[in-house]
């Protein structure tokens, strides 16, 4: 062969195979990268059960369904990097919002309710440093007046959904098990954002009191994912090419099951909605869920690009607070379906 075929291989090679094929994080300290994290919910009730002082009451089970969306975009911005691991970055929450609507009909009348939940954290920049004694990431706000470090609490540092990817090396056709408990980044990007409502929602009458409508706004995915466990299985099953692009294509499915206490964060929304607040206030959720998904990740960039998630679950909550009159128990079952999207984009 020539040196002119052989530099013309060259070249054509050059533009076919990925800068790297290796399917690992490379933290970025040279650019921003913008994350747009979206939850989108859909549910109905299936069963409802009230009881009073141990008794069980007799009534109509309503016809409610409703959704419940999330949105949160963030700015990364890098300085220092080392082994693989970001050290110093700057984080901006440049929007931080979520929303709950609920249709019920009962006993031949139907009503809609609507809660929009805002964050303090929104608009705000932080310094997200790793503390290698610690083992840990910590948060500070930059800015000098600065909201309360309560909204610190419970932040995630993980936006590069990098815990999803094997431990060792792999190549392309190659499967791995994860422990879903270490996936709280994939089902609640950000960790806790302290969302709440805005204002006070218009009571819903004899069925849902205006503490019942905030309530249902606590039941987002991101919100009940705190304890979890089952298995996510990762496989990456093609390489696609666009443009100047290489993206391991990562499938994945997920069996498992989220639960979270949420007294206290619920009673945190009821409190900035200005609502009176309920004694002895007991809120458990469990949300049995299944379901598919993809995740490409860009081989260049060492970074996520896209990801799509659509699972299926059945929530089962158990409410339960005191009334002058006696002791409410509420058992309620749900059906439905959330998907879950997010993208990367790297500045200039």
């Amino acid at each position: 062969m020539s040196l002119r075929a052989s530099g013309l291989c060259a070249l054509v090679l050059s533009f076919v195979v990925p800068p790297t094929a290796e399917l690992a994080y490379r933290p970025d300290t040279k650019g921003a990268w913008v994350c747009t994290f979206e939850e989108a919910n859909e549910f109905r009730l299936e069963t409802m059960t009230q009881r009073l002082d141990g008794n069980e009451l007799d009534g109509p089970v309503p016809d409610m369904s409703g959704t419940i969306t999330r949105r949160v975009v963030v700015r990364d911005e890098g300085s220092e990097a080392k082994d693989g691991r970001m050290l110093v970055r700057r984080r901006t929450f440049e929007e931080l919002a979520a929303e709950s609507k609920v249709h019920l009909e009962v006993l031949g009348q139907s009503q809609d309710f609507a809660v929009e939940l805002q964050s303090e954290l929104e608009g705000h920049e932080l310094a997200v440093t790793w503390d290698a004694k610690a083992e840990a990431y910590g948060f500070a706000f930059v800015e000098e007046e600065a909201p309360s470090a309560a909204l610190l609490e419970g932040l995630l540092e993980d936006l590069d959904l990098r815990a999803l990817l094997a431990e060792d090396a792999v190549e392309e056709g190659a499967a791995w098990e994860l422990d879903l408990a270490d996936q709280r980044a994939l089902l609640a990007p950000g960790g806790a954002l302290h969302l709440v409502p805005s204002e006070a929602p218009r009571a819903g009458g004899d069925v849902l009191d205006a503490y019942d409508i905030v309530s249902v706004a606590a039941l987002s995915l991101a919100d009940v994912a705190q304890q979890l466990e089952g298995t996510l299985r990762v496989r990456w099953s093609e390489t696609r090419e666009d443009d100047e692009h290489h993206y391991a294509v990562l499938t994945l499915e997920l069996d498992g099951r989220a639960s979270a206490d949420l007294s206290a964060r619920v009673a945190a929304m009821a409190e900035a909605a200005e609502l009176e607040p309920r004694d002895d206030l007991r809120f458990d959720v469990a949300l049995d869920l299944e379901g598919r998904g993809e995740l490409l990740w860009d081989l260049g960039a060492g970074h996520f690009h896209t990801l799509e998630l659509e699972l299926e679950g059945v929530q089962e909550i158990e409410l339960g607070f005191a009334q002058p009159w006696g002791e409410i128990e509420v058992e309620v079952e749900t059906s439905g379906t959330t998907k879950l999207a997010a993208r990367a984009e790297r500045e200039g």
